[in-house]
C-alpha cells in the first residue's frame, strides 16, 4: 500500500495476516459480453476496506473523503479504480477482497493475490490478477 496512506506496507501473506480473514464463493467471473470465464468455486482472502483501515488514509481533511480514490494494479498494468467513500459507504466495501486462496488453494497461476469484487454485474472488469500494487490519491 502506497501513497496517501499513513503507514505504507508491502503486501505479503503476513501483512495480511492480522487482518480478519473472509471465506465465500462459489463465483463467476463474467466478461462485458455476458459469457462465464470462469468459476470460482471457494476463495479466501481479506477486504480492501480492512486493509486501508490497517494503513490508514492521511486525509486532513475528512469532508475530502468524496476526493479519494485507490487504484489497485496488476504486474502486465491492468488496473482497477475504486472511490473511497465506495469503498467505505458502499455494500462495494463489503464485497472487495483481495485474494490469496481459490478453490482451496493457494493462488500461483494468477499471481500471489488477486483482486475481485464479487457484487459487480461485470467481475471480470476488475478482477486483479498478479495483484502487486494498492494506492491511494486524491483528486486536486
Amino acid at each position: 500500500m502506497t501513497g496517501l496512506v499513513k503507514h505504507p506496507l508491502s503486501l505479503t501473506i503476513d501483512s495480511l495476516g492480522h487482518l480478519p480473514l473472509k471465506a465465500g464463493g462459489p463465483i463467476n467471473i463474467v466478461g462485458s459480453s455476458g459469457q462465464v470465464r470462469r468459476v470460482i468455486t471457494s476463495f479466501r482472502g481479506v477486504l480492501l476496506r480492512d486493509l486501508l483501515d490497517r494503513v490508514g488514509i492521511d486525509m486532513a481533511n475528512p469532508k475530502e473523503k468524496g476526493k479519494y480514490y485507490v487504484i489497485a494494479r496488476a504486474t502486465d498494468g491492468y488496473t482497477a479504480v475504486f472511490a473511497y467513500n465506495e469503498l467505505l459507504n458502499n455494500p462495494t466495501g463489503q464485497q472487495t477482497f483481495i485474494l490469496f486462496e481459490e478453490n482451496g488453494k493457494p493462488i500461483v497461476d494468477d499471481g500471489a493475490f488477486v483482486l475481485l469484487t464479487v457484487n459487480d454485474t461485470v467481475t471480470g472488469a476488475r478482477h486483479v490478477k498478479w495483484l502487486n500494487q494498492i494506492e491511494v490519491r486524491k483528486v486536486e
